[in-house]
Formats: C-alpha cells, sequence, structure tokens
C-alpha cells in the first residue's frame, strides 16, 4: 500500500522531503492530481492545514490510513483522548479516502476551496457506500476551523436533488437575510422609505456592515450556480445511497445552520413556519405486496413490525396505496397524497414475491430490493417449458423473472439453493460485474441470503444502496491524461478504460 497525499499550494517541497510518499499540491481551478493506482497508491491523503500537524505525526498518522476519514484533534478537555464516530462530511485538517472510490465518484473538485474541497470529496464517498468517519487523535495539534456558510450551501446545492434541497434552504434563506438585519436593530421602515423613487434628497441611511451579511451569502451563492450545474450532474449520477437515506445528515444541517450563527429558538420558528414545503414526515420506503399472497403478506408484516418510521404499502391487485404512520402498530390507512405525488419521497421499494412490472415506479425510482423468500423459483421457471419447443426458447416465467433481477439492486433469498439459482440468474443478465465482484468476493451486497427470519430484510432496509452497476461515474476534476479524464456514460464502460489505460493499449 502506498499513499498519494496533496497539500496546499506552496507546501509541497517541504512535504516531499519528510514523506516517504509521493505529494503533489492542488491548485484552485486546475485539474486535481490522482493517485496512480497501478504504482499501488491505494490511499488518497488530503491536507487542508499543513500547520495543524508535524510532518513526523503526518508520516504516522498515514501509516495506517482509513478509506473515509476526516482527521481531527481530540477536544480541548481531553488532549490525548481518540474516538471515532460516524459522520455524513465533516471539516478536517486531514482526511484519508480511498483512491479507487475517490475515482469513480469523480475526484477532488478544485472549484471549491480547500476545505470545502475535502467536505465535498467526503460526502460524495458516503453517498457512494464508503462509510464516513471522523476520528480524533492526539498526532493533531490544533483545532479545525469551520467552513463558511456559502460553501455549506455550495455543497448541498451540488449533492443534492433540487426538491430536497427546497425543504433546507427555504426556512435558511429567510434566516440568512432576516436575522442579520434585525440583530443590527436597523429600522426596516426607515431604510424602505430612503430608499423609495423620488428620496434622492433623502440621506443615506447608515447600517452595521453585518446588517446585509446574509444577503452577501445568498448572493454569492447564486452567483456559483452556473458553474455547479455539471457538477451536480455528475454527484447525482454517481451516488448510490438515495437522498433521503443518506446516512447522518442531520448533523450536516445542524453544521450548516450553526456556520450562519442563527439561534436554534430562530430555526425552530422557521422550519415550523416551513412544514408545508418538508416531506420529512412522509414515507422513504415502499412494500409492494399481493394482498392474496398469504406467505409474503405475513413476511411483510413481520417485516413491516420491526420498523419504527412511515410506510407506504402498494398492492398490485387493488391499486391502492396505503400508508401507515412512524408506529409500527398503527394500521394502514389510504395514503394521503396520490401515487404520482408520493413517489417523489420514495427511496426504496421493496417487492416481495412480485414482478417489477407490478410496481408503476420500479423501473425509474429509488433502490429496489426483491425478496424472493417465500417463492418457488424452481418449479415456477420449470412451468415454461410445458408446451415449449425450441432449444432457444426463453417462457414467460423466466422473462418475467429476468426483468425483475435487472432492475433489483438487492435479492432477499430463503436458502443456499434458492441463492445460486439467483445468482446464476444475475449471471445470465450480466449483473456480476467485476466492480461489484472486486469489491464483495462473496456478492452478498448483491444477493443476501436470509437464516430463518428477517435480519437481511432489516440490513437492505436500513442501508439501502444501489448496485454499482446502477449509477454512472464521471470523472470532471481530475487531471487530463489520465483514466477518467473524459466521460464516461455508464460506470462498467469507465472500469474497461481504466483497465486498458493500466495494461497500456491505446483508445
Amino acid at each position: 500500500m502506498s499513499v498519494c497525499v496533496l497539500v496546499p499550494a506552496g507546501a509541497g517541497p517541504a512535504l516531499a522531503r519528510a514523506l516517504p510518499y509521493r505529494v503533489a499540491e492542488l491548485i484552485p481551478g486546475q485539474p486535481a492530481p490522482r493517485a496512480d493506482l497501478a504504482a499501488g497508491e491505494t490511499i488518497t491523503a488530503v491536507v487542508t492545514a499543513p500547520g495543524a500537524i508535524t510532518k513526523t505525526a503526518l508520516a504516522q498518522l498515514l501509516a495506517s490510513p482509513e478509506r473515509n476519514t476526516a482527521w481531527c484533534a481530540p477536544l480541548a478537555g481531553d488532549p490525548n483522548g481518540s474516538d471515532s464516530r460516524s459522520v455524513l462530511a465533516v471539516p478536517a485538517p486531514v482526511y484519508t479516502f480511498d483512491s479507487r472510490a475517490l475515482h469513480l465518484c469523480g475526484g477532488l473538485d478544485t472549484a471549491f476551496s480547500l476545505p470545502a474541497l475535502a467536505v465535498d470529496a467526503q460526502w460524495r464517498l458516503s453517498a457512494a457506500g464508503v462509510p464516513g468517519e471522523q476520528r480524533t487523535t492526539a498526532l493533531l495539534e490544533t483545532g479545525t476551523p469551520d467552513l463558511d456558510t456559502t460553501d455549506y450551501l455550495r455543497i448541498l446545492t451540488k449533492n443534492l436533488s433540487p426538491a430536497y434541497q427546497l425543504e433546507f434552504l427555504a426556512p435558511l434563506f429567510t434566516a440568512l437575510i432576516d436575522h442579520p438585519i434585525r440583530s443590527s436593530e436597523v429600522d426596516t421602515a426607515a431604510l424602505d422609505l430612503a430608499r423609495r423613487p423620488g428620496n434622492d434628497d433623502v440621506p443615506s441611511l447608515p447600517v452595521p456592515s453585518t446588517t446585509f451579511s446574509g444577503a452577501q451569502v445568498v448572493r454569492d451563492w447564486s452567483a456559483s450556480l452556473a458553474g455547479l450545474e455539471d457538477r451536480h450532474a455528475a454527484a447525482i449520477a454517481a451516488a448510490r445511497i438515495p437522498d433521503r437515506r443518506l446516512p447522518h445528515m442531520a448533523d450536516f444541517l445542524d453544521r450548516v445552520w450553526a456556520s450562519a450563527g442563527i439561534p436554534a429558538a430562530e430555526r425552530d420558528f422557521l422550519e415550523s413556519a416551513f412544514a408545508d414545503v418538508r416531506r420529512d414526515d412522509e414515507p422513504s420506503i415502499a412494500f409492494a405486496v399481493a394482498a392474496s399472497d398469504t406467505a409474503a403478506r405475513a413476511r411483510f408484516e413481520q417485516i413491516a413490525g420491526a420498523l419504527s418510521e412511515p410506510l407506504y404499502l402498494w398492492d398490485p391487485e387493488s391499486k391502492e396505496l396505503s400508508e401507515r404512520s412512524a408506529d409500527p402498530a398503527a394500521p394502514f390507512q389510504a395514503a394521503r397524497r396520490d401515487m404520482a405525488s408520493a413517489v417523489d419521497t420514495i427511496a426504496v421499494t421493496y417487492i416481495l414475491n412480485l414482478p417489477a412490472r407490478a410496481v408503476p415506479w420500479s423501473g425509474t425510482h429509488g433502490v429496489i430490493i426483491a425478496d424472493v423468500t417465500t417463492a418457488n423459483l424452481t418449479a415456477m421457471v420449470r412451468t415454461d417449458w410445458v408446451g415449449v419447443t425450441g432449444t432457444e426458447s426463453v417462457g414467460a416465467n423466466a422473462s418475467v423473472l429476468n426483468e425483475t433481477l435487472t432492475v433489483a439492486d438487492r435479492v432477499i433469498t430463503a436458502d443456499t439453493a434458492q441463492r445460486d439459482f439467483v445468482l446464476g440468474a444475475l449471471s445470465g443478465n450480466y449483473r456480476l460485474d467485476q466492480n461489484t465482484y472486486d469489491d464483495d468476493h462473496s456478492l452478498t451486497s448483491l444477493v443476501a441470503q436470509e437464516n430463518g427470519g428477517i435480519a437481511a430484510a432489516l440490513a437492505a432496509l436500513r442501508s439501502p444502496i444501489h448496485a454499482y452497476e446502477r449509477v454512472e461515474t464521471t470523472q470532471l476534476y481530475e487531471e487530463p491524461g489520465k483514466p477518467g479524464a473524459r466521460k464516461h456514460p455508464h460506470l462498467r464502460r469507465a472500469l474497461r478504460g481504466l483497465a486498458s489505460t493500466l495494461k497500456g493499449e491505446r483508445k
């Protein structure tokens, strides 16, 4: 294992002499250097604050790096403390990232400031299924400065879908403009009169410099929107975890509000005032099960009873969408929204012994989990061959099964025999690609097996993730002439391009 160390402009020569690794500088606005995977640089380290750590301590830290970790100084009250917690993304003086995963989710975006660049990278790695971590270490000598609010807003805008952004930005923008004006105690009525047409002879009304600081933040954010468009498309295409299931999103939003200096009471008031645009109390998980399928229905009730969050239920026989509150004991009732509106918040669809075509939105929306534990797949496919002639014929049941397995991000099976059957079917559909196998040799991330209970089902629901071939990757930010410098519309093609380049083949 080797490490590629990326540092601020000007800090490279000194660190290069002190570290046994390749050191490259991050130049704002220039394509970021990338790790040389062929040379074994499996870890990319980003140092955002070289003054926070000595060269010797940095070498010691990089001797045992992690895949997606922000390294921070201990709290003042515990200078020798060392702990770890899961995060979406946090500011830090030093980061260590998995080089291959970082490459696949786009690389480092040097259009951001250096601290924001690393936070954005950690977010995208977390969204790609590499768990984010914040770890404290006594090797770091100073604390971590926070990002400014504009950087946080740019990261949110780049990495979240517009509809989901609206739920957070509407109350936040109101607070950004309102709070500084009220805090400065400016008479806004007098200010308004002084700015009316015809009042040119009215002297300018003096106001504190902080009065419009929030409006300046919104202006700076809006000025960056045009440059974020392509980068937003790349980030959304490479994300494997749906927006509404991103881990630790609430903690990240707390940091955004804190960076703006908005008191908790004002935040609570404004978020309540904008409750109509927020949909986080609506289900993000939808089950699909036929009312007439007794075995599948019983399994659904067992799984739903173990989930303490709102749920949707789709019955393909009655074409009815029902809804349950977060209380597992609550009954399902008619959904508050029609299907067209409800699917906007559905991030995970759990299908029990049904073809994917029975769920109207299954081909276009969210993570799809296919549960076949109650199905007799062998018997179902065997009946296809009754009265069928010709060696190339594929029966209707097999076609429907293949169709379902084609769109499924994860399949839940009952036993080893059923799992082997599904793996064979997936192989026939060319689903077992090299990228999936490299990360998971046993393929349990694609086909999970129950052991008489619902553990595999609950694990899939609590950590939903798109299969590798469901996402796209576009390496927009890396230096030209390297693998990934051109757009790859599909992950599998990206991996082929990477392999060919490493072998020295010409394009």
